[in-house]
C-alpha cells in the first residue's frame, strides 16, 4: 500500500482507508455454490454477486489483479476482482479455491469486533494459501476476525462448496443439507446446492433465487447462473463473477 500511495501521490493513510471501506459498508450480496448432480457436467460452479452502488466513484476503476509469487513457495497464483488501490479480497479465484462474500444482518449471533484482521485481508490469505476446503476454513478459524459476514468457499480438489457464517467469535459451516435453516419452505434444498440471496436476513422470504436454481437444476452452467439466476434476483449490480472450477 505504501508503494501505491507513493506512486499515486496520495497519503498512505488514504490507501489504508480505501481498503478498510468494506469493513464499514458490508454491502448486500448473493452467493451460490453448485456441484455434482446440480450442474451440467457435475463440476463445481460458484457465484459472487456484489450489490452496492454502481455509480460510486470507485466503480469507474475496476481491476483484475493476477498474482504470481516468486519469493513465497507456499503462495499460489490467484486473481483478485476489485478496483484500483484495493489489495484485500472480496471476490477472487485461485488455482485451488474461490471465495464469495455477503453482508450478515442482525441474527442470532452478535459476533463482531473492530479489533482484529479485516475480513478482506483474511479472504486474501485464503486465496493465497488455501489449497482445499480444509486449509481455507483453517485460515479463517485461525485469524483474529472482525466483522460478521457470510463467506462462500469452493475448492477444486474437493469439488464441493461450503457456506460459512463468519464472525469474531468463530465460524459455522453450512452445506447443501442445512443452509436453509429455518426457512426451508421458501428456500428449497437441492443436493449439491448452497445459496444465500442479497437480502439482509438469511434465509429470506424471497423465492426468486431458489426458483431459478430449481428450474435449471441438473443442467446449471456458468451462462445459466449469469443470465438467469442472478438476473432474476437482480443481483450483482456492482460486481458479478461466476467461477467455473
Amino acid at each position: 500500500m505504501k508503494g501505491m500511495a507513493d506512486a499515486a501521490g496520495i497519503s498512505h493513510g488514504a490507501i489504508k482507508r480505501i481498503n478498510l471501506f468494506p469493513e464499514l459498508i458490508r454491502a448486500s450480496c448473493s452467493i451460490i455454490g453448485a456441484w455434482g448432480p446440480a450442474t451440467a457436467n457435475t463440476g463445481l460452479l460458484q457465484v459472487r454477486a456484489l450489490d452496492w452502488d454502481d455509480s460510486a466513484p470507485m466503480s469507474k476503476y475496476p481491476l483484475v489483479s493476477v498474482y504470481h509469487y516468486t519469493d513465497d513457495e507456499k503462495a499460489q497464483p490467484y486473481a483478485n476482482f476489485a478496483w484500483a488501490g484495493v489489495v484485500g479480497s472480496l471476490a477472487g479465484f485461485s488455482t485451488n479455491v474461490g471465495i464469495s462474500e455477503k453482508f450478515r444482518g442482525p441474527d442470532h449471533r452478535n459476533d463482531s469486533s473492530w479489533n482484529g484482521e479485516p475480513w478482506m485481508y483474511v479472504l486474501r490469505d485464503v486465496l493465497q494459501y488455501g489449497t482445499d476446503l480444509e486449509s481455507g476454513i483453517g485460515i479463517m478459524w485461525d485469524a483474529m476476525k472482525t466483522w460478521k459476514i457470510y463467506v462462500g468457499l469452493g475448492a477444486t480438489s474437493d469439488n464441493v462448496f461450503r457456506g460459512i457464517e463468519y464472525g469474531h467469535d468463530g465460524l459455522i459451516i453450512f452445506d447443501d443439507k442445512n443452509f436453509t435453516t429455518p426457512n426451508a419452505t421458501v428456500h428449497p434444498k437441492m443436493d449439491g446446492v448452497v445459496y444465500w440471496d442479497k437480502h439482509d436476513k438469511q434465509p429470506s422470504n424471497d423465492p426468486c433465487l431458489g426458483a431459478s436454481l430449481e428450474a435449471g437444476y441438473g443442467s446449471l452452467t456458468p451462462e445459466y447462473l449469469f443470465r438467469n439466476s442472478t438476473a432474476m434476483l437482480m443481483t450483482g449490480d456492482t460486481l458479478l463473477a461466476v467461477y467455473d472450477f
